[in-house]
């Protein structure tokens, strides 16, 4: 029985994989073994839906979720931050392989807090309110994580910081730790199936899509972080070849992303 292991990208464009991949070693090779598509992300293309969306095969009509905030009932009054419990019902993958008595173990998937019971071990993703807050299942895990890397991120503080290197390091700091945490989780290998989702890739593009693309209309060819992106892919690159390294030779690897990216022209700003 082949046990599957997929990374997922946010915001990760096929485009600009295919722009960057000469200097992405790993990410290449799993395309020359396998092979490399586009997919068409859902309506709206936005994380919390689409991610759901991916795990339970049911699309933001069907799960109710449009974006990060949610109504609070069916009035156009109220709005609150999107959780689990607005997908208790939508039976992700994780259940159905629990039915069926396989493991998962899952770390950073957005819409997974608060953590619910899972055959396996969990780490919530995006929207978690911070280190403090229960996020894991079960909850001796978080223990576990804060002594290999400390208060555990969810997420950037700004992601339009004034301050980009700053920023960089913040980000890098963030994918490094989460890495740390994957490898610490798979190497377990009680598994049969591992999802994780990067945040970083999302945060880079929305700090630094202007300083990457030339075609945008406030690129500006003298700035010092035209490269970052392409430095930031680089370096994770290399993080997920460590992972690849402790993945058993039954595993099978999938990388994923939620939704792409461009530039934004009009609507009173640029971006």
């Amino acid at each position: 029985m082949k046990r599957l292991a997929l990374i997922g990208l946010d915001c990760a464009d096929p485009t600009l994989l295919r722009e960057l991949l000469p200097g992405l070693p790993t990410i290449r090779k799993l395309i020359e073994n396998g092979s490399f598509t586009r997919l068409r992300s859902v309506d709206p293309p936005i994380t919390i839906p689409a991610w759901m969306s991916m795990m339970t095969g049911k699309d933001p009509g069907e799960l109710g979720v449009y974006g990060f905030r949610n109504r609070l009932e069916h009035s156009y009054e109220g709005l609150q931050i999107v959780n689990s419990k607005a997908f208790s019902d939508a039976n992700p993958i994780w259940d159905t392989l629990s039915h069926h008595g396989r493991r998962s173990i899952l770390l950073g998937i957005p819409g997974t807090y608060p953590p619910r019971p899972v055959a396996g071990q969990m780490v919530t993703g995006l929207l978690t309110p911070g280190p403090d807050a229960a996020f894991t299942y079960p909850p001796t895990l978080k223990e576990d994580i804060r002594r290999w890397v400390g208060d555990f991120a969810f997420d950037v503080s700004a992601i339009e910081a004034e301050d980009k290197s700053t920023l960089i390091s913040e980000i890098c700091g963030m994918t490094a730790q989460r890495f740390e945490v994957a490898r610490r989780l798979a190497r377990r290998n009680d598994w049969d199936f591992f999802a994780m989702v990067e945040m970083g890739t999302d945060r880079m593009h929305h700090a630094f899509w202007a300083h990457h693309d030339p075609l945008h209309p406030l690129h500006d060819p003298q700035s010092p972080y035209c490269d970052a992106i392409r430095d930031y892919y680089r370096f994770l690159d290399g993080e997920i070849a460590s992972l690849i390294e402790v993945l058993a030779d039954d595993v099978r690897i999938c990388i994923a992303s939620d939704h792409g990216v461009q530039r934004l022209e009009g609507g009173g700003r640029n971006q």
